[in-house]
């Protein structure tokens, strides 16, 4: 793992490495993280990694990543188009 953030509802996430293990929850009941990355439908090279990321109090993820910016909202992630960041890393949001 890269980075770790608490919600503003407590809830604790960390992020890092892998294009399928990018972004995971923590479950306190068990004690154990849970993988909620979504898939990922646009390029975004090798070696997939989530520098940073922040948690809006609406449920959207933001997170800087090796392939830009990309916010990720209801298990769905996208790719943020401006023009001084795209197709660039991102390293913080």
């Amino acid at each position: 793992m890269l980075t770790a953030k608490e919600s503003s509802d407590g809830v604790l996430y960390c992020a890092g490495i892998g294009e399928d293990s990018y972004l995971y929850k923590y479950d306190p009941l068990n004690d154990t993280f849970i993988n909620i990355s979504a898939g990922m439908k646009f390029d975004y090279g090798e070696n997939f990694e989530v520098h940073d990321l922040a948690i809006g109090n609406d449920g959207v993820f933001w997170l800087a990543s090796s392939a830009g910016l990309l916010r990720l909202k209801n298990k769905n992630i996208e790719k943020i188009y401006f023009d001084e960041l795209y197709n660039h890393e991102a390293v913080a949001v």
